[in-house]
């Protein structure tokens, strides 16, 4: 995939930014209109539609290289769900640079005391990581749209269902970076300016990993802090 990964990469951190400066403007909106200024909200109404138009823009983008690359379909009613599968295609494309990082020996014995636990190979972090993709996307796919209605479920109960689904699948996905053998690999990797490779695709899943979508409400929330860990790659407590 490459570049097209670096793109969808690049349009999340985009929407991510954009997304948060909507609230605020809406929030002036609101307070100028209950003071009566109406001048000023009708200036803060000029910056929500110009925030609005560059979040549409940005997110059609991102759906473009999205259904045109990751292979499940049209995008269903939510945002989440775009980002999700957004950056599961980005975490999915840079794994497979980090392996091929890895084909090299000298990267092979530098990075062999970054995994822990059930992972002793990038191949073996690759599996894992897939497997909690795949899961992660189970979570939320039976309640699509295009999927066969479940018996007994009306169409209110099953769009209820998806957009739980997608919060839940949303919260996986943020909770994988603190696998301990994802964690161990990146933490190690997104200091490691002496392999630039491994380097960029550590720091650039570390990023995708830590945005956030409150697609109840439609917003973008900030990134998750990684907890400190010790030598082991178990978190420390705060």
């Amino acid at each position: 995939m490459g570049i097209e990964s670096y793109l969808v990469a690049e349009m999340l951190q985009r929407l991510e930014k954009q997304g948060a400066m909507l609230r605020p403007h809406a929030a002036e909106i609101a307070t100028s209109l209950s003071k009566d200024d109406y001048p000023e909200a009708r200036d803060a109404s000029a910056e929500l539609l110009r925030a609005l138009d560059a979040f549409v823009n940005t997110t059609r983008i991102l759906r473009d290289h999205v259904v045109a690359n990751d292979g499940m379909g049209e995008i269903g009613e939510s945002l989440g769900e775009l980002a999700l599968r957004a950056r599961g295609m980005v975490l999915v494309d840079q794994l497979a640079v980090l392996c091929d990082a890895l084909d090299d020996p000298v990267a092979r014995e530098r990075t062999q005391r970054w995994f822990v636990g059930r992972c002793h190979d990038i191949a073996e972090l690759v599996a894992l990581v897939h497997e909690r993709i795949t899961l992660i996307h189970a979570i939320w796919m039976p309640y699509r749209q295009d999927q066969p209605p479940r018996p007994g479920m009306t169409e209110p109960d099953r769009s209820s269902f998806y957009r739980t689904a997608i919060r839940v699948a949303q919260r996986a996905l943020c909770e994988l970076r603190d696998e301990p053998e994802l964690a161990s690999f990146l933490d190690n990797g997104v200091t490691a300016a002496d392999l630039p490779e491994v380097h960029q695709a550590c720091k650039r899943i570390d990023v995708v990993l830590g945005l956030q979508l409150d697609s109840e409400a439609g917003r973008l929330t900030g990134r998750k802090q990684r907890r400190s860990r010790t030598p082991n790659g178990v978190p420390e407590r705060p």
